[in-house]
């Protein structure tokens, strides 16, 4: 079928890997940038230091670890795709006679 006369509607949300590792890098680069005061004898340096640590691997932990989800509409069914970084792809339609049911 032709990609200008099909008639499917495919939305999509979370981000490729692509674009994560970029974010993930960028937010460390980020929580790097707080670190030099790990390095001095003065201690709330040292504690802002560590929080920034913290923060900036839970933020890479939760962009790299967000689902990614799609959803492909077609005239018969809707086709619902979820994906975790490191899952199986798990998959669920649902047809036309279940959405009329509603």
């Amino acid at each position: 079928m032709d990609a200008a006369t099909t008639t499917d509607i495919r939305l999509r949300e979370g981000a490729s890997i692509a674009q994560r590792l970029v974010v993930a890098g960028s937010a460390a680069a980020v929580a790097l940038c707080f670190t030099p005061g790990l390095f001095t004898h003065d201690t709330m340096e040292i504690i802002i230091s560590v929080v920034a640590l913290l923060a900036g691997a839970a933020f890479v932990g939760g962009i790299m670890l967000a689902p990614a989800v799609v959803w492909i509409i077609t005239p018969d069914e809707i086709l619902i795709g979820e994906q975790r970084p490191f899952g199986k792809l798990r998959t669920r339609i649902v047809a036309k006679d279940d959405i009329r049911g509603l």
